[in-house]
């Protein structure tokens, strides 16, 4: 976990010169932030493992306490057994045998505590030199990580004064380019000064015409109102004389109808009168005959 960690972090000091500045130093930040949870994570191991060694350490004396009672136990009854084996003088009495068995516990009992401290050495030598090994390790991390702590910010005071130089030399560069527009604003404001004057002239000018155009609508308007009076009295004239053609078109039409009668009477007479019309080129002819006659004579 250690190493894959310490390569995470040569990981990220290798992205200097592939990355963004900023993003390196909030890659930096980051790996700072892990790093002080990483040693304080390692200082509650330590710690823990303390407290585990005392832990232990306090079982140990309990547990050896309880072998010394146990063996001052034994003692206090050989002692009363061997009082009673001398006060009874009487080998078949089984004084022996409980004496014989007490010691034999007596024995285990001592061997055992012999066996406890030996283990109880060895579990505290090996407890030692793993919490010092651990501890030279962890020491050594720390350091190390420390050490690449102190890396990190110096190259992260490195990268905010190159940050501040460039951010000073993009100020300088932003304020060579504010000036030159500040004077192509100056120019376009004379010109726009300039493009003013010509639109209040113009305006004035318009202002003229536009006076000029309403004076034209009021007089075309006046005279609209009076060719409108004037339409009037013609559309009531024009009303009169469609009355009074229309008068006479019908009294027409009554006189066309009595032409149609006089004409149908006169076709009539015609008719007649072509009838008659042979009779009275005989009467003609009679007549003329007649009247040479009367030159002769």
């Amino acid at each position: 976990m250690e190493e894959d960690f310490l390569a995470h972090i040569e990981k990220i000091i290798q992205q200097r010169s592939v990355t963004e500045p900023s993003v390196y130093i909030k890659n930096l930040q980051k790996l700072k932030e892990l790093l002080r949870s990483k040693i304080k994570k390692i200082n509650n191991e330590r710690q823990k493992i303390r407290q585990k060694y005392e832990i232990l350490k306090k079982s140990d004396k309990e547990e050896i306490s309880e072998i010394a009672q146990d063996k001052e136990w034994v003692k206090f009854y050989v002692s009363w057994a061997d009082f009673y084996q001398n006060q009874t003088r009487n080998p078949d009495n089984g004084v022996s045998e409980f004496h014989k068995q007490i010691s034999e516990k007596l024995e285990k009992q001592t061997q055992r505590l012999k066996k406890l401290q030996s283990y109880s050495a060895q579990l505290r030598n090996s407890v030692s030199a793993l919490h010092e090994s651990k501890s030279a390790h962890r020491e050594k991390r720390f350091q190390e990580a420390e050490t690449i702590f102190k890396r990190f910010n110096f190259r992260i005071n490195n990268e905010k004064q190159k940050n501040y130089d460039d951010k000073i030399k993009n100020a300088k560069m932003e304020f060579q380019r504010l000036i030159e527009s500040l004077a192509t604003l100056n120019a376009q404001k004379s010109q726009i000064e300039t493009s003013c004057k010509e639109l209040q002239k113009s305006n004035h000018q318009s202002e003229m015409e536009i006076v000029k155009i309403e004076e034209n609508l009021k007089s075309r308007e006046e005279a609209t109102n009076q060719s409108w009076e004037s339409v009037k009295r013609g559309n009531i004239e024009l009303k009169a004389r469609i009355r009074n053609a229309k008068i006479q078109v019908a009294s027409l039409s009554r006189n066309i109808n009595s032409i149609d009668e006089v004409i149908k009477a006169a076709q009539a007479s015609l008719h007649e009168l072509t009838k008659s019309q042979p009779i009275v080129a005989n009467i003609y002819n009679i007549t003329k005959s007649i009247s040479n006659k009367k030159g002769q004579i």
